[in-house]
């Protein structure tokens, strides 16, 4: 009998007890764990928990590595060559992404399934419901955006004979990732408590709706949400001096900015290793350093201007050793610290999936498709634009841009992103939707494989889900 692989349902801790008798009053089952409020939002939690696995590290390195911006070292310098494809070890990591997705929709499933029954206000019970919602949407975006077809899996699993499901349609996909959002919007609160950041809001469901929207083409729901966003959240750009400004965003003490709207909490307690793949070994930066993120001076990091402080705090070739020496690197990425770290998987930070600077660039680049160039759409790109010169984002500045047509204006937001976004795993998917991928990476004098526009399906998925065969696996692999 085939036996699945891929799914890992809820788990559910059981307490130890002397004796080999059973008193089920002594551990929780299944059976009497979906009784309570705490109960319904213990599982909503574990959805979450998805998230923290699901980018730690391999997620962020396969995304970020696939960027124009940066080249992989050791055992992930094969995802930087776009001319072949991944090779055995990368592909096993794609798997556990994959893994970590479904891993995550079947908690978010289980949720949707059991928490109607508990008896409790029905208020909060809407609100936990939605934030299922959300999240089975989020990482059904992540899998169609890296994976093409996937099978779509909208009950817990709980048996064998629900193993087979079909790779479905990349509109049916988006239909479920749509219909999930309607519910998020419509139930998600406006906010949480300082101690509850990072859970989902009504503005993270704009935010990722408006994504998704702008993924397909439909520009006119990308500016009605995105105006929602800008009009209504009380969320602003924070202002900037000098480089090391920019930690008051991204430093690891921060637990919430006017500029976050969904994000991925680690503390040291649940820590990351992101930090430690990105950084060398130097006080104030990480507890380890594996240097496995290289800049790219072919892309545009090459003629990034030296004025913008984003290219200061994202990017050192140096450091200070213990004895107050200047040591050489490669060029490294600065932007994630965390220097009081005690170990490696242990660094405190926020990653941020989601931020004011991306509605306000979104909404400028859905205008322009639709109307071209306008004073509104430049002074929304330009409140970015200037921010990252150290000017008032809500002020005239002499950076401002104008005076471009539409495609001009159109490559300029997407390079825009590419700054801005630097090392918050956005790059390849800014690439695959405005379907530049392939001529960027030619342009920097690259080859590129086409097969590398999709991950492969797991070979596990292949060989343990009956409604798929290998001639279902995606092209070139």
């Amino acid at each position: 009998m085939k036996k699945i692989l891929y799914i890992i349902p809820l788990i559910i801790c059981f307490s130890c007890v002397d004796t080999l008798e059973e008193d089920p009053k002594d551990f929780i089952s299944e059976e009497n764990f979906y009784n309570s409020e705490a109960d319904a939002e213990a599982a909503v939690i574990a959805v979450y928990e998805s998230n923290l696995a699901l980018y730690d590290p391999w997620m962020y390195s396969l995304l970020t590595i696939h960027s124009d911006y940066c080249n992989g070292t050791g055992s992930q310098q094969n995802i930087g060559d776009y001319s072949v494809l991944l090779n055995g070890t990368n592909i096993s990591r794609v798997a556990l992404v994959y893994e970590n997705l479904y891993q995550g929709i079947n908690r978010a499933n289980v949720v949707i399934q059991k928490v109607p029954e508990i008896e409790f206000n029905e208020s909060t019970k809407s609100e936990l419901l939605a934030e299922a919602h959300f999240l089975r949407a989020y990482y059904y975006f992540y899998l169609v955006r890296l994976f093409g077809p996937v099978p779509l899996r909208l009950e817990e699993f709980r048996s064998d004979d629900q193993v087979g499901a079909p790779r479905e349609s990349i509109d049916k996909v988006y239909q479920v990732i749509l219909d999930d959002l309607a519910i998020a919007e419509t139930d998600l609160p406006d906010g949480y408590p300082d101690s509850e950041t990072g859970r989902a809001t009504l503005w993270a469901a704009k935010a990722i709706l408006a994504d998704v929207h702008l993924t397909l083409g439909n520009f006119q729901e990308v500016l009605d949400l995105t105006e929602g966003v800008i009009n209504e959240s009380g969320l602003s750009l924070a202002k900037v001096n000098e480089p090391d400004d920019f930690q008051e965003i991204f430093g690891a003490n921060v637990n919430q900015h006017s500029e976050y709207i969904f994000s991925v909490h680690y503390a040291q307690a649940r820590g990351t290793q992101i930090p430690a793949f990105t950084h060398a070994v130097q006080k104030g930066y990480s507890a380890a350093g594996y240097r496995a993120y290289h800049a790219e001076p072919l892309s545009f990091i090459g003629s990034w201007d030296g004025a913008d402080l984003r290219k200061g705090h994202n990017l050192y070739d140096s450091y200070i050793d213990p004895n107050g020496v200047s040591q050489e690197l490669p060029l490294l990425f600065g932007k994630f610290r965390d220097g009081n770290a005690s170990a490696a998987d242990a660094h405190s930070m926020k990653l941020p999936i989601y931020r004011y600077a991306d509605i306000l660039l979104m909404w400028a680049e859905a205008s322009n498709q639709l109307s071209g160039p306008t004073s509104q759409s430049f002074e929304r790109f330009n409140m970015v634009h200037r921010r990252a010169y150290g000017y008032d984002p809500d002020m005239a500045s002499p950076v401002d841009i104008g005076g471009l047509n539409k495609q001009e204006f159109q490559d300029l937001i997407l390079l825009e992103r590419g700054k801005e976004f630097i090392m918050e795993p956005k790059r390849w998917f800014d690439l695959l939707r405005t379907n530049t991928a392939k001529a960027v990476i030619e342009d920097m004098g690259k080859s590129f494989n086409d097969a590398r526009l999709l991950f492969p399906i797991p070979i596990t998925e292949i060989q343990n889900n009956p409604a798929i065969s290998y001639s279902d696996q995606n092209p070139g692999y």
